[in-house]
């Protein structure tokens, strides 16, 4: 997204900073079989944390950072009840 937004390399984020580490994150918790609630929570923190910056700073690609966040959170809270009601366990 960022070479559409202007932004050519070494201007341009690449995987080892916080906030596309924080995308893969989230997936990773997806990928999970029951991912662990309250540290999936970290990775929404992160998000509002990055979307703030990316306000103040002007870097336009870190606002899909908060959507990502978002749906990324819901869609671990959506995965944990539909194992839970599934496996009949108690949720933690």
């Amino acid at each position: 997204m960022g070479q559409f937004l202007g932004h050519n390399y070494p201007n341009t984020s690449i995987f080892c900073l916080p906030c596309p580490i924080t995308i893969f994150t989230i997936g990773a918790f997806l990928l999970a079989n029951r991912p662990p609630k309250y540290v999936a929570v970290i990775p929404l923190l992160w998000s509002v944390i990055g979307f703030s910056a990316s306000i103040s700073l002007g870097v336009e690609e870190d606002v899909s950072l908060l959507i990502a966040g978002l749906i990324g959170m819901g869609a671990i809270i959506i995965k944990r009840v539909k194992v839970t009601q599934k496996t009949g366990q108690i949720s933690q």
